[in-house]
């Protein structure tokens, strides 16, 4: 298994700066299979993502994150870019039982 990929029953660190839970984490096939190959370091992702660092998204979905998602009234969102033309988003859902990573046509 690929180091950038974790197994299902394998615990996550959440590091110091994290600023939420971020429940089971689930990472699509898309994703896997970019992680395998070296595209995406799946762990800083998460890091940005419970740090706070929504990636490249738009003033709208920064606010939702910042204003309600991190309330826990609404779900974060978070996208990066892995290559020309590809983004990885992260979505963590309200309750924070779950965060999906996935690509966006998965």
């Amino acid at each position: 298994m690929a180091p950038n990929v974790f197994p299902a029953n394998a615990p996550i660190s959440v590091s110091p700066t994290a600023l939420f839970a971020t429940g089971l984490i689930v990472l699509t096939p898309g994703v896997k299979a970019l992680a395998r190959r070296g595209y995406i370091n799946v762990r800083t992702c998460l890091d940005r993502h419970r740090s706070g660092d929504w990636g490249q998204i738009d003033a709208d979905e920064r606010f939702i994150n910042d204003h309600i998602g991190l309330k826990g009234r609404e779900k974060l969102f978070s996208r990066y870019p892995v290559s020309r033309g590809i983004w990885m988003e992260i979505w963590t859902m309200y309750d924070r039982s779950m965060t999906v990573l996935l690509l966006p046509y998965e």
